[in-house]
C-alpha cells in the first residue's frame, strides 16, 4: 500500500512512499567507533561503543542506510528499539513465514537471509526484491497474498459467529427473564382469585406468630353456639 509525504505546508506536493515502515526491517546494533576527542595523537587509538540503526526494505540488501541512531529513530521504531534495549532478536510485528513454509523451512531461512520475517513482508515485496531474490520470489509473494486473504476472510467469519453467539446468549437471558417475569404474574393472580376469607386466614393471620387460624375458627363458632343459646326466643 502507498502513501504519500507532503514536502511541502501548502501540500501541492507530495513524494509517494510504496513501502509502509511496518514493512522495512529495522536493526539497532552497538558499533564500536574510534573517539578522536579521547584518542591521543600518535599513540594508541581510544575506541568507544556507539548505538546505530540499519534500515533497508526486505529483499533490498544493496539499498541499506547504516548510520548513528538518532532521537527520532527510537519514537518511529519504538518496537525494534525496545527489542534491541532487552537484547531480543529485531523482528517486525507479523505473521511468521514458517506458517507458509512448513514444509520447506529452507525457503523461510532463505528469505530471512533476505530480509524478510513476515508474511506481510513477503506479500509486499517489491518488483525489485523480487528479482533479487530470483527463482521462486513472485510465487513465494503470492502464497504469502493468498494466504493473507484467507486469513482475512476467516477473521470475518470468526467475527460473525462470535456475534452471533452472544446473540444467541443475550436472547437466552431475555426469555429467562420474562419467564420468571410471568411465573410472578401468574401467582399474583392466583392470589387474587382466592376468597376473601381464604386471603385473610392464608395471608393476614397465618404469618401472625402463634396464631392457629383453625382453632381461633372452633372457638369462634363455639362462642356463637353459646350465644344463640342464651338468646330469648
Amino acid at each position: 500500500m502507498a502513501d504519500i509525504q507532503w514536502n511541502s505546508a501548502s501540500k501541492d506536493y507530495g513524494v509517494v512512499n510504496f513501502t509502509q515502515d511496518r514493512d522495512l526491517m529495522v536493526i539497532f546494533y552497538w558499533k564500536s567507533e574510534e573517539d578522536r576527542h579521547k584518542s591521543v595523537a600518535g599513540g594508541v587509538p581510544v575506541y568507544s561503543d556507539k548505538e546505530y540503526v540499519k534500515i533497508f526494505r526486505p529483499g533490498e540488501m544493496m539499498n541499506v542506510i547504516d548510520r548513528p541512531v538518532r532521537a527520532e529513530d527510537k519514537q518511529k521504531y519504538r518496537r525494534q528499539y525496545e527489542q534491541f534495549e532487552l537484547k531480543k532478536q529485531q523482528v517486525p510485528e507479523g505473521t511468521p513465514l514458517d506458517v507458509l513454509f512448513i514444509n520447506n523451512p529452507s525457503i523461510a531461512d532463505t528469505l530471512r537471509g533476505y530480509g524478510v520475517y513476515t508474511v506481510q513482508q513477503l506479500s509486499n515485496l517489491t518488483a525489485h526484491a523480487i528479482d533479487s531474490i530470483g527463482m521462486g520470489g513472485q510465487e513465494y509473494v503470492n502464497r504469502a497474498k493468498a494466504y493473507l486473504k484467507a486469513a482475512s476472510s476467516g477473521k470475518e467469519v470468526v467475527k460473525m459467529q462470535d456475534d452471533m453467539r452472544k446473540m444467541a446468549a443475550d436472547i437466552e437471558y431475555r426469555d429467562k427473564q420474562i419467564a420468571a417475569l410471568q411465573a410472578q404474574v401468574n401467582a399474583l393472580i392466583a392470589k387474587m382469585a382466592e376468597p376473601d376469607h381464604a386471603r385473610a386466614d392464608n395471608t393476614d393471620l397465618g404469618h401472625v406468630p402463634g396464631f392457629d387460624a383453625q382453632t381461633a375458627r372452633i372457638e369462634a363458632n363455639h362462642v356463637t353456639n353459646l350465644m344463640s343459646k342464651k338468646s330469648p326466643k
